[in-house]
């Protein structure tokens, strides 16, 4: 299941103050990327359910994302106990998506 989050107090709570791995999904609706990429986020937060929690925000719903260094989207954010340890940028294929997931989690080659 993804999260949405809609608020700087809901970004604290489910990202921040979340502990474990936190996966942000930062998306805008006019984005066709974004877009192509939603079934591939919405498995894997099936797939890595236990190890990682999923949560997903619309830019242009969110105030004050320059701490966040986006540079485009999508732009997945993935952090640990609430500190950022790494990032997915733009449209991937599912493998590599979950190739890339697995690296940040330290899982072992599957």
């Amino acid at each position: 299941m993804v999260t949405e989050i809609h608020s700087e107090r809901d970004f604290e709570r489910e990202v921040v103050e979340k502990k474990g791995f936190t996966l942000l999904a930062c998306k805008a609706a006019w984005c066709r990327y974004c877009k192509v990429m939603l079934p591939t986020v919405e498995a894997a937060a099936e797939d890595f359910k236990g190890q990682m929690s999923f949560v997903s925000m619309d830019i242009d719903e969110m105030e004050n994302l320059e701490p966040l260094g986006l540079v485009g989207v999508p732009t997945y954010l993935i952090f640990k106990d609430g500190r950022e340890v790494g990032r997915i940028i733009g449209y991937n294929q599912k493998k590599t998506f979950y190739d890339e997931v697995d690296k940040i989690l330290g899982n072992k080659e599957k």
